[in-house]
């Protein structure tokens, strides 16, 4: 059963807005200019490839940027198997591009594993940008991931501060349970999303028992990064 323990530590704080397999033994063919071996004719029964495949590559109506993830971090030396994935890769005006995060407790008994938000990545930013909840966190399931009315411009641009309030939590996770969670990618400083890359990182922490009143288990540092890219949907 998952049970969240929090210390409130004050009140609210806000976001400062900141900026196939190819084979080797096809025989050459020759060139009929020549009558000799060309190998830059491409294999025999291959004609090159076919113009529709050169066409622009079609995204939904309204796209503005592309993400995917580029690199991870490995294992963290710490009973957790952290992994993030592409829930939606796409931004258009109004709807962020999103990622779903899994934190799992590979250790053989319950673990407390803090900071709450951050283990998520919930309100982790880096270089201008800012990755924000979309949705309630669940536990041994996939989330329900919604998209909420934070304020922003047309561009991926958070317009105002978001509040946040000031506390230390963490997940209870008995052995080999996990805990998911969906976040959005923002611009800050009324901005806009930007092509480039971007590394997010969080430390985690672990609790014996999942009891935050205890001597910490173990701490560790993971991340990962993103790289965002204009596209034309036109």
């Amino acid at each position: 059963m998952h049970t969240r323990r929090a210390v409130i530590a004050g009140f609210l704080g806000s976001v400062a807005l900141a900026g196939c397999l190819g084979d080797d033994r096809t025989a050459p063919r020759e060139d009929p200019a020549t009558d000799q071996p060309d190998d830059d004719l491409p294999p025999a029964g291959d004609d090159g490839p076919d113009d529709s495949q050169l066409s622009d590559r079609e995204y939904p109506p309204g796209t503005t940027h592309e993400v995917s993830i580029v690199a991870t971090d490995d294992t963290p030396e710490i009973p957790l198997a952290i992994s993030i994935e592409l829930a939606d890769p796409y931004a258009s005006s109004g709807s962020p591009p999103a990622l779903l995060v899994r934190v799992t407790n590979l250790s053989d008994g319950t673990l407390g594993v803090g900071e709450e938000r951050g283990a998520l990545f919930r309100y982790v930013g880096a270089d201008g940008t800012i990755l924000l909840p979309h949705g309630e966190y669940a536990v041994d399931r996939e989330p329900d991931r919604t998209t909420p009315e934070y304020p922003t411009n047309d561009c991926g641009g958070l317009t105002e501060g978001i509040a946040i309030a000031e506390y230390y939590g963490t997940h209870t996770l008995p052995a080999g349970s996990f805990v998911a969670g969906a976040v959005g990618l923002y611009a800050t400083d009324d901005g806009c999303l930007a092509s480039g890359e971007y590394r997010f990182e969080t430390t985690y922490q672990t609790f014996p028992e999942g009891d935050i009143g205890a001597e910490t288990s173990g701490q560790a540092t993971w991340g990962f990064t993103l790289r965002v890219e204009e596209v034309d949907s036109e």
